[in-house]
């Protein structure tokens, strides 16, 4: 088995079982979906934040600043809660942060928004320790696979906000009956699908569940599929988070429309993942990398230099389908660096996507209020190049 097939099985073994999706892996991706309408959600909203409440861009950047903290302190001490509370106990506490914080947020408020968005990223950040072993644990033969196709139905939970906040600015009911109070909703119905799974016997989610798969060899240091986690989700948040603004203001476009066309890249994602998730089996973890960081710097190129904003939507959705696979597949390499210890890799690639998101998606906007945002969105490409020039030279060492 090649370094890159050890990668993408995390459970050090031949894929020997044909994949199948039980009811507790559908249950584990619908909560996925819940967060991800959570995370990728929050940055349709920052633009009607900024309008309404009068934000500069630093400011504005703080919402997602939470989630970054959240992430980075589930990084440090993640594994430790799961320990401590167990899976299943902590995934049931952060639904309800999630969800409570949604509900504090509507009330519009730069206190509440703030106090809302803390308990989403919070609550959100330590989802990410959950959610991964659990999928792994449940599909230890396919996890790559399994990762992939929840992400996909993360992203387009997440593709969903943007369309709906657009809706809703454009209906005149305001950015929440967008965002928040759907997202107050999933949570809740995500609670009482975890509290019933728990009742049965043979749900197969069951609490302080072990992994499954066998201890495996490492097959390479964790901190290099680490390294280019940072950078994958670095340039995915960019995106995320600022591609709306960037619209409004490169195009001069109303805020529901640069919305709108900021979900574009959602959507791309969302497609990548869902129809990319075999391509790893086939082409190898490494081949793979590479040729989504390609189509992604071109689709980054292509939103740069888009002469409107229909250009603009058709870069962003290419960008999307490029990126779509880089969390995943570094995440199923990351598991795979520590076989004996998921919830230690976990929050490994918590404080990984936190460092990221806290770094670089501020560092476009001080740069943006510096040197105006047309010129810091070069940050995007500029560590997508170091990602392929990273990925070729490790192809060229072994």
């Amino acid at each position: 088995m090649s370094p890159e097939e050890a990668a993408a099985a995390p459970a050090g073994a031949p894929v020997m079982t044909q994949f199948r999706r039980d009811g507790a892996t559908w249950l584990i991706y619908l909560v996925w979906a819940a967060l991800g309408f959570a995370v990728n959600g929050l940055g349709s909203v920052l633009l009607p934040l900024k309008d309404e409440l009068g934000l500069t861009t630093v400011q504005t950047s703080l919402y997602s600043a939470f989630f970054a903290i959240g992430l980075v302190l589930t990084g440090i001490v993640g594994h430790r809660l799961v320990d401590a509370v167990g899976r299943h106990r902590l995934l049931l506490v952060v639904l309800g942060v999630v969800g409570g914080g949604a509900l504090v947020m509507t009330f519009g408020t730069v206190v509440t928004t703030f106090l809302g968005a803390a308990g989403i990223g919070l609550g959100a950040a330590l989802m990410i320790q959950v959610l991964p072993v659990e999928m792994v644990s449940l599909q230890p033969d396919h996890a790559p696979r399994a990762l992939s196709e929840a992400n996909s139905l993360s992203s387009i939970a997440g593709m969903i906000a943007p369309f709906g906040v657009a809706w809703a600015l454009a209906s005149g009911l305001g950015w929440s009956f967008g965002y928040t109070i759907p997202l107050a909703v999933a949570t809740g119905l995500s609670v009482v699908g975890l509290l019933i799974a728990r009742r049965r016997s043979d749900a197969g989610v069951a609490d302080d569940v072990t992994d499954a798969a066998p201890i495996a060899t490492a097959v390479e240091s964790p901190w290099r599929p680490w390294i280019e986690m940072v950078g994958s989700v670095a340039v995915e948040f960019c995106f995320v988070l600022w591609s709306a603004t960037a619209v409004a203001a490169w195009h001069h476009v109303d805020i529901s429309l640069a919305t709108l066309i900021a979900g574009c890249f959602l959507v791309g994602m969302g497609v990548g993942r869902f129809a990319g998730a075999p391509l790893a089996d086939r082409f190898g973890v490494r081949n793979t990398t590479v040729g989504c960081l390609l189509l992604a710097l071109v689709g980054s190129f292509a939103f740069w230099f888009a002469g409107d904003q229909w250009i603009a939507a058709g870069a962003l959705l290419i960008g999307g389908l490029g990126v779509s696979l880089l969390y995943p597949l570094t995440l199923s390499r990351l598991l795979a660096a520590d076989p004996g210890n998921t919830d230690r890799a976990t929050s490994r690639s918590a404080l990984a996507s936190g460092v990221a998101i806290l770094s670089v998606p501020p560092l476009l906007a001080g740069l943006a209020d510096i040197v105006g945002l047309h010129l810091a969105f070069l940050v995007a490409p500029v560590i997508l190049v170091a990602l392929i020039v990273r990925n070729l030279w490790a192809g060229r060492s072994r």
